[in-house]
């Protein structure tokens, strides 16, 4: 280290003349270690414990100021080593932090479950095929399920503890730069094999120079800081893993109800579907038992009733009937009870049976909806309540039904042209009927209760039979105005 020679000169021409008192400490060559952190510094001499002693006679000092001012060059090498040291460390500890953080993260990135929105649609659009594949139904009940399981606190990380003993020796090693004792430890740290004497004097020269020690603490004090950044970084890291916890949450809650959605519309395509074969099935029964309740009124109250009072009545007109009264003859021929429509409607009835069993959903179902629900109870597990028991998938389709009955035989409405035909002969008082067997006579305007009376009466006839009370009469007219309206 250079050095300022500052003794007092002897005056050989004054006898009295002699050098000043030399103080001991400065009439030491300097011995300042002014290497780098872990080496000496590049093409400078060797200083501080492994300098070589000096072959030239040292300078007496008598001012520290002049020592300190002849060293300052050495001095401020040695503080920019140590600030070169002390923001080595800085960034280091801080990288490390960084490092341990980002692995932090990474961990808890790994293990949050965030909404896989196309495969949900996938699997609930079309869930019998979706589940084909096994690793289709895991992924699935990962979203169905999704939780977080990583790490929940950076405090908690293996490498924190020996992080924040780090920061700690860090924010004394930032203290250490404003007091005497803390600069020997931080001069210490950038000297070889130094001795207690050497350090305290590259300590004091530090001390004592004010740009040296500027640029030393200016140095230390980003490591004070080190503490607050590793508890923000903390912080941080710790609120990710709430945000990976509520991502993973809401990732859950939405596929869950995305499955009731789904669930609920499926439920809701099994119950109309029923409802509507319910209701096809009454209104099917319903037309089944309106034709028989009017075959059976067309049985009961006209052909019963004319088999056994009008048919022997037209029978007799037909056969007293003479090649002059052809009207007679028409009439009781058109008006005789066509029985053969009653076996037409019975056959009918044979193949027009109302629907005894009721519809439900095991029968209605469709195979395709038994594989839907299996597949939904596959993918909703414990979330989804199965709405078909497969034990019943084998009468999937079962219940059908026509839209309607078989149309009535052509018979029938025969039938009702017969009935309100023969009420029109009846009800008309012009119809000319001929003569009716009685010779050189004309019955020309017969009205119904004429008729009633000639049809009533057997003596009108020859051979007429017993006819009394007419009860043919007045089941067609009955019939006529209860039933068909005429």
């Amino acid at each position: 280290m250079a050095f300022v020679d500052n003794s007092t000169p002897v005056d050989p021409n004054n006898p009295n003349s002699q050098a000043a008192p030399v103080n001991p400490v400065l009439n030491q060559a300097p011995q300042t270690a002014t290497a780098a952190a872990g080496g000496a510094v590049p093409g400078a001499a060797p200083q501080g414990a492994a300098a070589q002693p000096s072959q030239s006679k040292a300078p007496q000092y008598q001012d520290l100021g002049a020592y300190l001012n002849a060293n300052a060059p050495q001095t401020q090498q040695l503080a920019q080593n140590v600030a070169t040291g002390l923001g080595q460390q800085y960034t280091g500890l801080q990288g490390n932090i960084d490092s341990a953080v980002g692995q932090f993260n990474g961990q808890v990135q790994q293990n949050t479950v965030p909404l896989n929105q196309p495969l949900v649609d996938q699997a609930l659009a079309s869930p019998a095929s979706f589940v084909n594949d096994p690793n289709n139904v895991s992924a699935f009940q990962g979203q169905l399920n999704a939780k977080y399981n990583g790490p929940t606190d950076f405090t908690q990380a293996d490498a924190y503890s020996g992080l924040n003993s780090a920061v700690q020796n860090a924010a004394q090693i930032a203290n250490n730069a404003s007091t005497p004792g803390g600069l020997q430890t931080l001069v210490a740290g950038n000297e070889k094999n130094p001795t207690a004497g050497e350090t305290a004097l590259d300590a004091a020269l530090l001390g004592g120079n004010p740009t040296a020690i500027q640029t030393v603490q200016q140095a230390a004090q980003p490591l004070g800081t080190l503490g607050q950044y590793l508890a923000n970084q903390t912080n941080a890291a710790n609120q990710g893993v709430q945000g990976a916890q509520a991502t993973s949450a809401n990732t859950a809650q939405s596929v869950q109800d995305a499955l009731a959605q789904a669930a609920k519309k499926f439920s809701g395509s099994l119950t109309g579907q029923l409802t509507a074969d319910q209701a096809k099935q009454t209104a099917y029964n319903q037309a089944i038992n309106d034709s028989i309740s009017k075959e059976n009124l067309i049985n009961q109250q006209l052909y019963s009733a004319a088999q056994t009072d009008l048919n022997p009545v037209l029978n007799t007109i037909k056969n007293q009937a003479n090649a002059t009264q052809p009207a007679a003859t028409a009439f009781a021929e058109k008006y005789l009870a066509p029985t053969g429509a009653i076996n037409s409607f019975n056959s009918w009835l044979a193949n027009n049976q109302p629907i005894v069993n009721a519809p439900t959903m095991a029968n209605t179902a469709t195979a395709d909806q038994y594989a839907q629900d299996a597949a939904l109870a596959a993918l909703g597990g414990s979330y989804y309540t199965p709405e078909l028991n497969p034990a019943n998938a084998s009468q999937a389709g079962t219940f059908n039904i026509p839209d309607s009955p078989a149309a009535l035989p052509d018979v029938v409405p025969g039938e009702m042209n017969y009935m309100q035909d023969l009420s029109t002969v009846l009800r008309n008082p012009a119809i000319d009927w001929g003569d009716l067997g009685t010779p050189g006579s004309d019955i020309n305007t017969l009205n119904p209760q004429q008729l009633a009376t000639l049809l009533g009466n057997p003596g009108t006839l020859q051979n007429a039979g017993q006819l009394t009370n007419t009860p043919y009469l007045t089941a067609l007219e009955n019939l006529i105005n209860n039933a068909y309206g005429v």
